[in-house]
């Protein structure tokens, strides 16, 4: 999950359905509503998994079975991707002093390097042109 700057609006993503969803957030009580889908990926390209989103609003999505991230414009709009030497891109966020340190996770997960590729298991670190915001802490209950 990530959050728009703002902070009113949340996405989710639902691996299963292949789908990330944005609910209106309310602060205050951690309160959830008006959840919709925002981006439906395409079959056979993957699943969205781990996600965050940068200071421009622009979401980073990793893609288990997809070998990319993807980066959506706060519209939906896909304008950029990142191919990894593994299928499973399994996270994505920002660190380093100044928040401009992409790190993404893949994962070697019931298979051999020679099925998932090379980089499977592996961290990798990204330099980004637009940083990232320090991690939200929500009051959201599970």
């Amino acid at each position: 999950m990530g959050f728009t700057p703002d902070r009113h609006r949340m996405y989710f993503t639902d691996s299963k359905a292949r789908r990330i969803d944005l609910l209106d957030y309310d602060a205050h009580t951690g309160g959830l509503s008006n959840r919709q889908v925002w981006l439906q990926t395409p079959e056979g390209a993957g699943e969205p998994d781990g996600m965050t989103v940068d200071s421009h609003g622009n979401v980073w999505s990793a893609r288990w079975n997809g070998s990319a991230l993807y980066r959506y414009t706060p519209d939906g709009h896909e304008d950029h991707c990142v191919e990894f030497p593994a299928r499973k891109v399994s996270s994505v966020t920002f660190g380093g002093d100044d928040l401009q340190d992409l790190y993404v996770t893949t994962a070697l997960a019931d298979g051999s390097r020679t099925e998932e590729g090379a980089g499977a298991g592996a961290l990798f670190r990204l330099q980004a042109e637009i940083p990232g915001v320090p991690e939200f802490f929500s009051r959201i209950g599970l």
